[in-house]
């Protein structure tokens, strides 16, 4: 269980230092170059502005990633205004995959998720993050069925990708 799930409105830092890496790879998975900083700071501003709101119906980390995919999903459909957040912390994201690294697994992997649309690469990187189907659906609003009929195409797809990777 979530270890922020036990308190009715986490404190925002703790918040941050626990699901940063995760909020990191979503971003990761949704922007480019430049444009990752400030969409990472736009995830963090939102999560910032929703925590008074976050009432422990569900599990933080759900929460977390609710924020973090509706404000990437909406990043990519509009051009939306950046708010920096000052903090302590560390938030730069980590370099991108090397050249001499794509033929490992996770070169793979991460190619296999930039050929994704927007809800299947969120949906591959909550499966990946080890959610519950019922999590995943409760956090996109799908049925529990949907996401495991879109789970089970992906790992189809990602085969046939695979293959081809390799030839």
């Amino acid at each position: 269980m979530d270890s922020l799930h036990a308190k009715a409105r986490p404190d925002y830092d703790d918040l941050i230092k626990e699901h940063l890496p995760r909020i990191k790879a979503v971003v990761r998975n949704y922007s480019q170059g430049d444009d990752q900083q400030d969409l990472l700071q736009e995830v963090l501003f939102q999560l910032w502005k929703g925590l008074n709101n976050f009432k422990a119906e569900s599990q933080v980390q759900t929460w977390v990633y609710r924020v973090a995919l509706n404000t990437c999903i909406s990043h990519l459909r509009r051009a939306s205004v950046r708010v920096a957040l000052q903090t302590g912390m560390d938030l730069t994201l980590d370099q991108e995959v090397s050249e001499e690294n794509w033929q490992s697994s996770a070169g793979l992997l991460e190619a296999f998720l930039q050929d994704l649309d927007e809800l299947n690469r969120g949906i591959l990187l909550m499966y990946l993050d080890n959610l519950s189907q019922a999590e995943m659906a409760e956090i996109l609003g799908l049925s529990v069925s949907a996401v495991g009929v879109r789970i089970s195409r992906m790992k189809q797809a990602f085969i046939k990708f695979s293959e081809n990777w390799s030839s």
